[in-house]
């Protein structure tokens, strides 16, 4: 529920920006994207170091995550290993850009007993005619893509539909 609150409020944001601002033109394009972010083989991290270290790894991803994107972006653990981001309005190549930084950040991060760490992103587009738990699904199934095909990877939902 309180998801579904964000993501309206994010899509309303997105659509006074675009009408109301004499620069339309600069925001051709923008939309807002909601990222579901999984901590590659976490398991292999509580298995092998226990849960007080899986627990540093995801305190200090989160802070990681907290610092590198914009505070007007929204951060939620979403389950065990998963984080679910919604970004305010930007386009295609700058979301990607962002994330793929993001990626670059963590495999340079030093955590707790864990030699390289990795993450899989699955990232999916917010349209105000989605249900929010559509947008979820759609990052969900970009995210397990990602992790089918390697993980330590970045996927849209909307490239995977096209190709």
């Amino acid at each position: 529920k309180k998801l579904k609150q964000l993501m309206e409020k994010q899509v309303i944001k997105q659509h006074k920006t675009v009408w109301q601002s004499d620069l339309r033109n600069q925001h051709q394009g923008a939309t807002s994207w909601l990222a579901m972010v999984d901590i590659d083989h976490f398991k292999k991290v509580n298995d092998n170091y226990g849960h007080v270290c899986g627990d540093e790894v995801l305190l200090l991803l989160a802070q990681k995550m907290r610092q590198f994107f914009r505070s007007s972006d929204l951060l939620f653990r979403f389950g065990g290993e998963e984080f679910v981001m919604v970004f305010e309005p930007t386009d295609y190549d700058s979301i990607h850009k962002k994330l793929a930084e993001f990626m670059d950040l963590v495999r340079g991060t030093h955590f707790p007993f864990v030699k390289k760490l990795t993450i899989s992103v699955g990232m999916s587009r917010i349209s105000p005619y989605d249900f929010p738990i559509t947008v979820l699904e759609n990052a969900d199934k970009a995210l397990y893509y990602a992790k089918e095909n390697g993980r330590d990877k970045l996927c849209f939902y909307e490239e995977l539909i096209a190709s």
